[in-house]
């Protein structure tokens, strides 16, 4: 696998699918594998775009006017996690950190909830549990962000768990009499924004316990 990237070229990922015995759809597996792990590590959003195959060497890819960066800093050997259940939990989040950049916030809920119900499979009375356990643990340094505050006033005497599960989660994956959720209403917008910052931070906390899972 290259990579490389130039002032007249995009990021781009290279596989030598003849030696490595391997199909095209199998590499750009690879490839999002590899970028799943990058999002959770630097915390960012990271997207796959369309390439092509059959080139006998690696050819630059023209460089798109896009306004994206992933730092190089913390890239140092990483191991891949070889459990099925931490690579769908790494994609979750990387689909949420995503979702989240393209303010897709209804997607971004969702999808940090996926991250953490991996943790869990159907056990939805422990996944709740775990939140209201790992909250403050999970928010920890960023206790004093003023999102925090909207969040508290948002849920009000609800438990956040309960809150993040029926007026969250119900809200957008349902059309909920009892949870509606308008798209097109701003403060809707800024409610549910709130939480998926939230439930960003629960997803990391259970990203360390899955991924400490999977190298055990």
């Amino acid at each position: 696998m290259r990579s490389c990237r130039l002032r007249e070229t995009s990021a781009s990922i290279h596989i030598d699918l003849h030696n490595e015995r391997i199909t095209d759809a199998t590499a750009y597996t690879l490839i999002n594998r590899l970028l799943s792990l990058m999002a959770w590590k630097d915390d960012a959003a990271v997207v796959c775009r369309d390439g092509w195959s059959g080139n006998p060497q690696p050819v630059a890819v023209p460089r798109r006017n896009l306004a994206n960066a992933v730092t190089p800093w913390w890239l140092r050997p990483e191991s891949a996690p070889t459990s099925d259940k931490a690579r769908r939990a790494l994609g979750y989040y990387r689909e949420g950190r995503n979702a989240e950049d393209a303010e897709l916030t209804s997607f971004a809920v969702l999808s940090y909830l996926k991250t953490i119900e991996v943790k869990f499979a159907e056990d939805v009375p422990g996944l709740k549990r775990w939140m209201a356990n790992n909250l403050e643990t999970a928010i920890g340094r960023q206790a004093d962000d003023l999102r925090l505050e909207r969040f508290h006033a948002a849920r009000g005497e609800d438990p956040a768990e309960v809150y993040l599960w029926k007026a969250c989660r119900v809200a957008v994956a349902h059309a909920s009499e009892n949870y509606p959720s308008d798209p097109d209403d701003l403060t809707e917008l800024h409610r549910l924004s709130t939480a998926a910052w939230v439930l960003r931070l629960l997803a990391r906390h259970a990203l360390k316990d899955i991924m400490a899972e999977a190298s055990d």
